[in-house]
């Protein structure tokens, strides 16, 4: 079983917590890199947001804020993102 695959079964529908915001980073990481731009880092965040159930089509705002948590982290973890 893919990393992808045992992240996405252990998402409840429409929540998310710290550890699984954390994988979802983590996977961005492993299959784009730490360079992606953030408007490359959302589209690639929409693309993995579309297998867990509840999140397959965000409002904007719940969009907005989980892309930014998120980009903060990524940001924050791995300095040389843009």
């Amino acid at each position: 079983m893919g990393l992808w695959s045992m992240i996405s079964q252990n998402f409840p529908s429409a929540s998310l917590d710290a550890r699984q915001e954390s994988e979802l980073v983590d996977v961005i990481l492993e299959q784009h890199g730490a360079e992606l731009s953030r408007a490359d880092f959302v589209e690639t965040l929409l693309q993995l947001l579309e297998d867990i159930a509840g999140f397959e089509n965000p409002t904007p705002a719940t969009l907005e804020l989980l892309g930014q948590r998120l980009w903060d982290e990524y940001r924050s973890e791995y300095p040389k993102a843009q």
